[in-house]
């Protein structure tokens, strides 16, 4: 599996166009939506938990789950990214049982002490093996529940379409509103966003870990229960790969 580089993971990114590309995506995910068929997984997850609060990583923007959380069964959704956007304060006013950590949180060192329902939407594949495995047993440690949700693939189906995807950048960027001159420049005067985003997208594609490759990452993992597959069934070309893991029943004496 390729290991390369994305621009999203690296600290030297300049902070106007980490936020130019993170705010982009948070557009993307709520105007089309690509998470939907992940919310009777999340809820069978926090119901099976006993779970009432998430705890979201990797969020950057805000991520897929803020368009969610009308529709989950938790209580308190607390979004957080190893760079918190600057301006994490508006972002929590999306709904009064939602937060942001101010301070940055690793996914890989999640405190063992923390057992809410932990979330990685679109970003697992950004960790190798050893480190997709060390976020896997954290959860486990901490008998924490754990649902990741990818809608990238290593499909030739799903990676020929990235041809069209300065495009979709442009236009992408052209709705969203209030209207950004940073935002503008760094699209159509100098188009550094749209390279970004092809890159990286085209990466997150090819780094995307199989279902298969999921399994054998939660392999000895034996303090919770795994379940791995694709969703919706049918659609091809908008299928989410998922794994989530919960905390296993301890036997009654």
């Amino acid at each position: 599996m390729a290991r390369w580089f994305e621009f999203s993971d690296q600290a030297w990114l300049p902070g106007p166009i980490r936020r130019c590309f993170t705010e982009l995506l948070q557009f993307q995910a709520t105007t089309y939506r690509n998470f939907d068929a992940a919310i009777p997984k999340l809820n069978q997850a926090l119901r099976r938990s006993r779970s009432r609060e998430i705890l979201d990583l990797c969020s950057g923007s805000g991520g897929p789950l803020i368009d969610l959380v009308p529709y989950l069964h938790a209580e308190r959704f607390t979004l957080s990214d190893r760079f918190p956007p600057a301006r994490s304060a508006g972002t929590g006013a999306v709904a009064p049982n939602v937060a942001w950590l101010d301070e940055p949180l690793d996914a890989r060192a999640v405190p063992p002490r923390n057992a809410a329902c932990r979330t990685l939407f679109a970003s697992f594949h950004h960790f190798g093996a050893a480190d997709a495995r060390r976020i896997l047993a954290s959860a486990v440690e901490a008998r924490a529940p754990i649902a990741i949700f990818e809608y990238t693939e290593r499909r030739f189906e799903r990676i020929w379409r990235l041809l069209f995807a300065p495009w979709r950048v442009a236009c992408d960027t052209w709705r969203m509103r209030p209207r950004n001159l940073a935002r503008l420049f760094w699209t159509f005067v100098v188009p550094v966003v749209p390279l970004v985003y092809t890159w990286d997208a085209l990466v997150s594609h090819l780094r995307t870990y199989t279902p298969k490759e999921l399994r054998a990452l939660t392999a000895g993992l034996t303090g919770h229960a795994w379940e791995i597959g694709t969703i919706p069934p049918g659609e091809p070309l908008r299928r989410i790969v998922y794994l989530v893991g919960v905390p296993a029943r301890t036997p009654r004496n």
